[in-house]
């Protein structure tokens, strides 16, 4: 399920995507990871497969950088001795490598993982001081530097390009992935749609919302309680905890949000179908514009439930069907629950889904 985020999901395969191609246009690169950024090792493994795979001519190398000095690293790993001892300070290591001709280091793509704020201040200047030096060769080394998200206030630097991964992931495409899971979970095909929207809404973590789908069972039927247990009895891919949304009011919020979205549709499509399974009686027996308490109805497609509902009460519509004047009933009250932010039971959701066109 991890694998499945960052190389099929759309959404996120982008980022790896665009990644690569300012990593192929010889742009330098800053990673930055937010604590919430889903299976990072994932993410390093899919794009550093990505790089080999079609930069066949460069070769990428891992750095867990400890060093004291930079320019000191680079000579001693990117520098034979024998053109290393031409070196001569003031002269910037970084322009000093560019300019070498007989170096592999143009071949390289530096992937640095760093510690602190001086590491990464040393890195950019010894990086800009490379980049803005003409080499012999056309190809010049690209670095991509990876940081998370203690590092604030980030300089800007003309040779690199900034990446916030896992800052912001949009609400569709935290669905896509949510819908992809659901529709291969054990349940009827009218509650795919429901669990995908309900993960959505109320996994503030992409990491969560496996965990949700693999109990969907007990998660539609209680999501807060569901919710509170895997994070007790889990934790994320990279060893810290789960955080959940919110509090119990908090996650009925967000549960009465799903519903908002799959439901009401619901509710309105058997608005419709009742309207026209009724449209013989309803234009005999009724006048339009049609009087109600919240002002007139000029047609018979603007009928609420309720309106169908004091109809048939009053008389002036029959429905003989007891089933259906049940289902009605239901479906007015569901309406009434969701607008007042009353988030429905789980035996009522799976009436309304599994009643809609009768």
């Amino acid at each position: 399920m991890n694998n499945l985020w960052w190389k099929e999901i759309s959404g996120a395969r982008r980022i790896i995507d665009s990644i690569f191609k300012a990593v192929e246009n010889e742009k330098n690169v800053i990673l930055k990871f937010s604590p919430s950024t889903p299976w990072i090792d994932d993410f390093r493994e899919v794009l550093s497969e990505k790089i080999e795979i079609e930069l066949t001519e460069q070769e990428l190398k891992q750095i867990n950088y400890s060093e004291a000095d930079v320019g000191d690293y680079m000579l001693q790993n990117f520098c034979r001795e024998a053109v290393r001892v031409y070196w001569r300070p003031p002269e910037p290591v970084g322009k000093f490598l560019r300019k070498c001709e007989d170096l592999t280091l143009s071949d390289k793509i530096l992937w640095v993982k760093l510690q602190n704020k001086k590491q990464l201040e040393d890195w950019l200047s010894f990086i800009s001081e490379y980049d803005k030096t003409s080499g012999k060769e056309n190809r010049k080394a690209v670095f991509l530097l990876e940081i998370d998200d203690s590092f604030e206030n980030l300089p800007e630097k003309k040779y690199f390009e900034v990446y916030k991964i896992g800052d912001e992931i949009p609400e569709y495409v935290r669905y896509t992935y949510a819908s992809v899971l659901a529709s291969e979970a054990d349940i009827k095909d009218s509650m795919i749609t429901y669990l995908s929207q309900l993960a959505t809404s109320c996994c503030n973590d992409i990491e969560l919302i496996p965990l949700c789908i693999n109990e969907q069972r007990s998660f539609m039927e209680n999501p807060y309680d569901t919710m509170v247990q895997l994070i007790a009895d889990n934790c994320r891919s990279d060893g810290s905890d789960f955080v959940l949304a919110g509090d119990h009011s908090r996650i009925d919020y967000l549960v009465w949000q799903a519903q908002l979205k799959i439901l009401f549709p619901s509710i309105e499509r058997y608005r419709v179908y009742l309207i026209q399974k009724m449209s013989k009686q309803i234009k005999d027996k009724l006048q339009f514009p049609y009087k109600t308490n919240f002002g007139d109805l000029d047609s018979p497609e603007e009928l609420e439930l309720k309106d169908l509902t004091y109809a048939i009460g009053n008389g002036r519509l029959l429905m003989d069907d007891s089933k259906e004047y049940n289902r009605l009933e239901r479906f007015r009250e569901y309406r009434n629950s969701l607008a007042h932010g009353k988030p429905l039971s789980f035996e009522d959701v799976k009436f309304l889904l599994g009643n809609v066109m009768g």
